[in-house]
This record gives structure tokens, C-alpha cells and sequence, in this order.
């Protein structure tokens, strides 16, 4: 694809170009690449607003190469044994790519569906997420501005990579729309990013806290408001998590099942807190591991009390709705039963 990178190129030129490589690749494949040809054809194309839909076709067409999709490839298309963070990176890239490929043809209804797919595969592999999610951004950006919804546009691009084409787009919407030069400059400067709480690798013994969580005030996912009213009268188990974090998602079936397990009773509850800085990747996490346990979004009360310390922790609450007992990071052999008895044997301070 040398001649279609350089300058000057024609279209046709371009096309031809691409159809060389699909046809050599076809014919004697080429090897595995985490960058597959279908896909670099598919890139270039899509630059130069060729064969839309077709490119929509290379992107499967590399997927399958990627992942070595035995049922399409005769054996000399190997499996792939690359490490799972690179096959989910380019799967993320080529996302990306359908996005914009969607949203040039103006199928935005095919473009909200990437995006939900989008936060799925951020939720799923949550090693980059800080990226992940701006280019969520990045491409809700484009697909309100293709909308006309200009203030939504905006607020995206912001949030998003800030990279030269949103940062252009965004720009130009701002001169639209009756903005400065000096506003947009002082305004596109990137928001401070959330502290992101540390993983901790290895349990902790526990400690005792006994302190009250009278500043909790907030919703659960369900919309759900949480106070400690809603604390007193009930022993409250409260796990603190995030999807990034790896102990967290091992703790996490545990919590569900000491969930299921209590959930009827009247003097126990369990509940959790989510830390993650984007609550749009919660609903497909959740979805995938079929978790049902309450959600809340409380980030800013377990930055109060920890400063930031590493997850994941569960806290014992007793029926006063005071902090009791600290547990931090993830150890299989406390579930359920030493956490549940240790939540049983809690009583209130006075």
C-alpha cells in the first residue's frame, strides 16, 4: 500500500493498490500480523472514501484473521498466540474504524450500536481504559455533531483524545456557535483526570475503622437513593471495586454469591460501590458477569475515606450504620463464610 500512503495518489490509484494486496493475500496468505492486510486495506480505503461498504466487510474479514477463525482459514492460517491485551487492542481499533465508516455512510443507528460495543469490549479488557474511553468520546463526539447536536459535540470532544482532527472539529463547532479564540483555549484545557485508585495485589490483615458513613448520599445504578438511613437496621456488607481492577473482577462472583445467598434475610444486606470514572462502562460489565448485586456511585465518599487507597476492600457496616472493620485486597479462602460470619458478629458500638 506504498503508493496509496503517498502523496498524490489517485483514488484510483488507491483502490487498485488495495485489491493487489487483498489478492496476493487470498492467493498465498501472508501471515498472522496483529495488524491484519484486510484491515490496512480497510484503513486506507476508508480514508479516501472508497468502497464504504466493502470496508465494512474487510473489518470481519479481519477479524476472523486476526483471531485465526479456524472455519474460514484453511490450515495454513494459523491460530493466533498473541498475548490477548494486543488481539483486543486492534479489535478496539477496529471499532474505531467501524464508527467512522458508519457514520460516513449515515447509518447513525449502526454507529450508536458500536459505541455500545465500544463500552462492552472497555469493560471486558480494562487495561486501557483511560484511552478507550476518550475514544468513546472521540466518536460520540463525531456522531452528535453528524446529528446537529452541536453543545453535545462539544462536551464530548472535550472529554475525548484531544488529538488534531476532534480538536479541529471542535473548534470550528466553537467559532459556530458564536465562541473566541481565547474561550476555546481556555476551555479546551483537559479536566484534571480522576485519581484512579491503586490495585492491591496481596490481602491485608483486617482492621477496625468504627467510624459513621454519614456523608453517604448517592443513587445505585438503578436510580435507587442511598443515605445511611438506608444502612440502619441492617448489617451492611459494602464492596469497593472497579472494572479495571484484576482482584476486583476475581473477588467479584464471591460477592455475588454472598448477594444471592443474603438477600432475603432482614438483618443482612451487601451492596457495592463502583470506582470507575466512566459509569457508562458499569451496565455491559455487569451484564456480562450476570451480576445483580446494588451498584452504587460513590467514588467521592471512598476518596474521602481512603485517600485514594488501593482496591479492591470491603467494609463491615453495623446496623447504626457505622464503618466497623476494613478488609483490603482479595482472598478466596474469606468467601462467603468468614466474610458472613464476620458480618454476623458485628455489633453496634453503643
Amino acid at each position: 500500500m506504498a503508493v496509496a500512503r503517498g502523496k498524490g495518489a489517485t483514488a484510483q490509484e488507491i483502490e487498485k493498490a488495495g485489491q493487489d494486496v487483498l489478492d496476493s493475500n487470498a492467493k498465498t496468505f501472508m501471515g498472522w500480523s496483529s495488524n491484519p492486510y484486510p484491515l490496512t486495506v480497510a484503513e486506507v480505503w476508508a480514508e479516501h472514501h472508497i468502497r464504504l461498504k466493502d470496508c465494512l466487510g474487510l473489518l470481519r474479514q479481519a477479524e476472523k484473521e486476526l483471531t485465526g477463525d479456524a472455519a474460514s482459514y484453511d490450515d495454513r492460517r494459523a491460530r493466533s498466540s498473541a498475548p490477548e491485551s494486543v488481539v483486543a487492542s486492534t479489535r478496539f481499533r477496529m471499532l474505531i474504524m467501524e464508527s467512522a465508516i458508519d457514520r460516513k455512510l449515515a447509518d447513525y443507528d449502526a454507529v450508536r450500536i458500536v459505541l455500545e460495543r465500544m463500552k462492552v469490549a472497555t469493560a471486558a479488557h480494562p487495561d486501557n481504559v483511560r484511552y478507550e474511553t476518550m475514544a468513546w468520546h472521540d466518536e460520540s463526539g463525531a456522531l452528535a455533531e453528524a446529528e446537529g447536536h452541536k453543545p453535545d459535540a462539544l462536551a464530548h470532544y472535550q472529554l475525548g483524545t484531544q488529538s488534531d482532527q476532534p480538536k479541529a472539529r471542535a473548534q470550528a463547532l466553537w467559532t459556530e456557535m458564536g465562541g473566541t479564540a481565547d474561550g476555546f483555549a481556555s476551555w479546551w484545557k483537559k479536566p484534571e483526570p480522576t485519581k484512579i485508585s491503586p490495585v492491591a495485589s496481596n490481602p491485608m490483615p483486617w482492621t477496625v475503622k468504627d467510624q459513621p458513613l454519614t456523608a453517604l448520599n448517592t443513587h445505585d445504578l438503578s436510580g435507587k437513593t442511598w443515605t445511611i438511613a438506608e444502612l440502619k437496621g441492617k448489617k451492611t456488607l459494602i464492596n469497593v471495586w472497579a472494572t479495571w481492577c484484576e482482584p476486583c473482577r476475581q473477588e467479584l462472583p464471591y460477592v455475588q454469591k454472598l448477594y444471592e445467598q443474603t438477600k432475603e434475610r432482614n438483618d443482612i444486606q451487601v451492596i457495592t460501590i463502583s470506582t470507575d470514572e466512566d459509569p457508562g462502562l458499569l451496565d455491559p460489565f455487569l451484564k456480562a458477569g450476570k451480576y445483580t448485586f446494588p451498584v452504587l456511585l460513590a467514588k467521592t465518599l471512598v476518596d474521602d475515606l481512603t485517600a485514594g487507597a488501593s482496591i479492591p476492600r470491603n467494609w463491615v457496616v453495623d446496623a447504626t450504620g457505622a464503618l466497623r472493620e476494613e478488609g483490603i485486597g482479595f482472598s478466596a479462602e474469606e468467601w462467603p463464610d468468614r466474610i458472613l460470619t464476620r458480618l454476623e458478629a458485628i455489633t453496634p458500638l453503643h
